[in-house]
């Protein structure tokens, strides 16, 4: 095995850099592989015994809901080998040619309009046509499929996987009781579970992408061309989508502190402080509500919280003070951020959005500005239902396996939990049996797994991926910037506004995010965006108008640009910032 400190450089040799444990090759009828979409679903290295329990399940889940869309048949998968995500390089990516292929073969798409539904703005080459690309029958089925997702969007599928997935959690044993067998033998049937969830979610963003592209389509002649600020007003505050909730039920315990000097001053003390005052509330009577109210939210919500689809990383439920860091950034927000005061400014505004685009589509076609408008509303709220119900899953399975990371460390494994993770699943039931022979495998994986988390893979390749040795490193800053500078991505929610940058890679560590600074971010997903309401803009590295940051930032009225490729790196902390988020531009002053 290759060994290495985590941030030294490999010797120059012609011998290729070793693969991750778990890792895939790449396909040559579908060449062009993305991080757009995938660095907000993993946004960090995978684990090897997450990316061996998932096994899998990606794929067979992907393409079952390709085929029940009509882009392709069974035999198609076969014969073109289709595959729709990959781990390259330790990191997940999806399958940019296969996704076009939904913009060639649907009438009305084009793959250009693929790309900014679903995977973001990038500097990837162009789509270039291949035989076989046009597919009548293929535009047939698809045209059926659109048909029937614009006269009746059917999410019903999503209730019947959640009430699969409480059912699932229910019927869980107790942790702390159960023996090692027991848990352990919930592991392997893990990966076929998760299939299940790919379909109903698929369906649920192919909906909401038809009809967002519907919605661009009636409104393009009218827009000069860019619905995009329209269509992202029509689209705001919802009131029904789900991963929106937390950040409001996060909110919401914030105003109890910021009106209680008790509990003011004791989060003045730190998170440490707040977690001594919560558990010791039965018996103080100054932190009960506050404690209430937590437990209460971790009963709801407890479930999310940061890289939730990582295996390795904790929930809430699992680390409260995730949560915790939130309410205390929160707890200095002004109250004209209040969820409740946004929602009825984005309400009226939406009713004069919903009267200016009528206005501009001809008035035959009225019936369908409905129909594509309904469909981008039940799409996007049906998406982040399908995900809460996969990350209800997830959560459950993640407290199994933290438990047999406890076993282990307390039978000489390793101190650190995420380590525990550096095993695959066919070495589990071994490592927690026999932690102290895997220190030497672990000590090796870790240095691999760090030496690639330091560094930033590229957010495109084609054909085989870059040496993991000659990608930059996060720490390192770029040179020769001018005073003035424009990053260009994706408006996602419309408004412009000035401030500070605050750039944030962690959200369990805020580090001091004020309500006047522009929150500057690698990925976000539900851990994340309860800081939205405590900054005054959002600036995020990945994301396209159906990705989870744009769907909620669209929810709490918050300014935002997404897929900025290159902003941990080009704007430096507390760098001035102009956020035109109408435009998709991200101004920098390196002067003031």
């Amino acid at each position: 095995m290759w060994e290495t400190s985590p941030m030294s450089e490999p010797a120059a040799t012609s011998v290729p850099f070793p693969r991750w444990i778990v890792e895939d090759e790449p396909t040559p009828r579908f060449p062009i592989w993305t991080r757009g979409n995938a660095g907000e679903v993993f946004p960090n290295v995978l684990t090897p015994l997450g990316g061996s329990i998932y096994a899998d399940a990606p794929a067979i889940g992907h393409r079952r809901n390709l085929v029940h869309m009509g882009l392709f048949t069974e035999a198609e998968v076969g014969e073109y080998g289709v595959v729709v995500s990959g781990v390259f390089g330790g990191y997940l990516y999806l399958n940019l040619s296969v996704f076009r292929l939904m913009g060639v073969r649907t009438p009305g798409m084009t793959p250009e309009m693929t790309d900014e539904q679903g995977l973001g703005a990038s500097d990837a080459p162009p789509y270039r046509r291949q035989s076989g690309d046009r597919n009548l029958g293929a535009s047939l089925r698809l045209s059926r499929w659109a048909i029937r997702a614009l006269r009746n969007p059917d999410t019903g599928a999503i209730d019947r996987v959640r009430e699969r997935a409480d059912a699932w959690v229910d019927s869980l044993p107790a942790l702390h009781t159960a023996t090692d067998s027991e848990l352990l033998g919930l592991v392997p049937s893990f990966s076929a579970r998760i299939v299940e969830f790919f379909v109903p979610l698929g369906n649920a963003t192919a909906i909401a992408g038809v009809g967002r592209g519907g919605l661009e389509q009636l409104l393009r002649r009218g827009t000069d061309g860019d619905p995009t600020l329209l269509v992202n007003r029509l689209t705001a505050g919802l009131g029904t989508i789900e991963s929106a909730l937390p950040a409001k039920r996060l909110w919401q315990l914030a105003r109890m502190v910021s009106v209680n000097p008790e509990l003011m001053a004791l989060f003045d003390q730190g998170l440490d402080a707040v977690v001594e005052g919560l558990d010791a509330a039965p018996t103080d009577e100054r932190y009960a509500a506050l404690a209430a109210g937590f437990a209460s939210f971790l009963r709801d919500h407890g479930h999310r919280g940061p890289d939730e689809y990582e295996l390795a990383a904790p929930s809430w439920a699992l680390a409260p003070q995730i949560a915790l860091a939130l309410v205390d950034r929160l707890r200095f927000a002004p109250s004209e951020r209040d969820p409740e005061v946004v929602a009825a400014r984005l309400a009226a505004d939406r009713a004069v959005a919903f009267r200016e685009a009528l206005a501009l589509v001809p008035r035959p076609a009225h019936f369908m500005f409905h129909r594509v408008l309904r469909a981008a509303e039940v799409g996007a709220a049906a998406r982040e239902r399908a995900k809460d119900a996969m990350v209800r899953e997830l959560a459950a399975m993640k407290s199994v396996l933290y438990e047999l990371a406890h076993r282990a460390g307390e039978r000489g494994g390793p101190t650190d939990v995420r380590d525990a993770f550096l095993v695959t699943i066919d070495e589990l039931a071994d490592f927690v049996e026999r932690p102290a022979d895997f220190a030497d495998v672990i000590n090796e994986r870790r240095a691999q797994r760090d030496f690639r988390q330091a560094r930033i893979p590229p957010f495109w390749f084609e054909g085989p991926i870059s040496d993991p040795s000659t990608w930059p490193l996060r720490a390192s800053d770029p040179t020769d910037q001018p005073p003035h500078s424009i990053l260009r991505g994706m408006g996602v929610c419309p408004g412009v506004v000035e401030g500070r940058a605050r750039v944030v890679l962690d959200p369990a560590d805020p580090r001091g995010l004020e309500p006047d600074e522009i929150l500057v971010a690698p990925f976000t997903d539900p851990a994340w965006t309860p800081l939205f309401l405590g900054a005054a803009a959002v600036v995020v590295e990945v994301g396209a108008q159906q990705s989870h940051a744009a769907i909620v930032a669209r929810e709490l009225g918050i300014p935002a640009v997404v897929s900025v490729t290159g902003a941990i790196r080009m704007i430096p902390d507390g760098t001035w910032l102009r956020v035109d988020a109408d435009r998709g531009e991200v101004h920098i002053d390196r002067t003031r």
